[in-house]
């Protein structure tokens, strides 16, 4: 039995050319008979990464210790023992569960109306809580500081930020100059991009509007519209997504159950308690 791996994986096969073709693609490793081809390693190995050299040298490493392993079991004759045969129809049978639980139960694309997700938070409302500061704006990008400051001004002077994003919409030029708006968006300090416009958004009282702030993705202005700490009760809007995710557990574990108990009807199940079976009993004795 013989493994190669080439050393210097990238320089050797294209500086050097130590490989050889084959219809599977350039050969990387070899043990015995069996091969690894460097197309067959990319795909399993992050390409987009800056080590990806080395990467690959541990990617090779395991392939071939485990090729080696592999083909001694095989020799030794592994697959063939009651113990392994046992552990290999116990492992079909479970992945033979999950293929059908999710064929079953998470092929379900029924839509989460609001109307559920409203019902079910005022259902449980007191266990969802805010788990970290987060602030709801309105914002604003302008590749340039005059139309930002233009925009700030008017709504600091008494516009409305609907009003006032009307106007500029109405504009071609100043629309033209628009980068980016959201409005009525809760925030936090791991969501809010770029993460400068946290440290302004935070000195801003209620309604106020921000001076002009200068990121590498424009000229921000944003208003502070309101502010909740963490650990205070949350709403709806702050939590729609964990609302949904439950909404969508507590389903299919329902549908889990109602598929359960269809099948029990379905199939003659009997359960034996052991102290009723002898134990040189040779002739089980059916108990309901």
């Amino acid at each position: 039995m013989r493994y190669v791996v080439f050393p210097g994986f990238l320089a050797a096969l294209f500086l050097l050319g130590c490989h050889r073709p084959s219809p599977g693609g350039t050969i990387i490793a070899r043990v015995g008979d069996e091969v690894l081809t460097l197309e067959q390693a990319k795909a399993s190995v992050d390409t987009t990464s800056g080590v990806f050299e080395r990467r690959l040298s541990n990617y090779v490493s395991t392939w071939v210790t485990n090729e080696i392993l592999f083909q001694e079991a095989r020799r030794t004759g592994t697959e063939h023992a009651e113990s392994f045969q046992r552990e290999l129809a116990e492992a079909e049978r479970q992945l033979v569960i999950q293929h059908f639980l999710r064929q079953r139960l998470f092929a379900d694309t029924t839509a989460i109306t609001e109307d559920s997700m409203q019902t079910y938070f005022q259902q449980h409302a007191p266990e969802f809580f805010v788990r970290e500061d987060m602030m709801k704006l309105n914002l604003i990008a302008f590749s340039t500081r005059e139309r930002a400051s233009s925009f700030a001004a008017s709504v600091s002077r008494g516009a409305a930020w609907e009003e006032a994003l009307s106007k500029v919409r109405a504009d071609t030029a100043s629309s033209a100059a628009i980068v980016s708006m959201v409005s009525n968006k809760y925030y936090s300090l791991r969501t809010l991009y770029p993460p400068e416009l946290w440290k302004v958004a935070s000195t801003l009282g209620s309604n106020e509007v921000s001076f002009p702030v200068k990121t590498s993705m424009g000229y921000f202005v944003l208003q502070s519209l309101a502010m909740v700490q963490q650990g205070k009760e949350a709403r709806l809007e702050l939590v729609r997504d964990e609302v949904r995710d439950r909404i969508l557990i507590e389903r299919r574990r329902q549908q889990y159950e109602n598929l359960l108990g269809t099948l029990r009807k379905q199939y003659n199940v009997e359960i034996i308690p052991p102290s009723t079976v002898s134990s040189d009993s040779t002739d089980i004795q059916s108990h309901e």
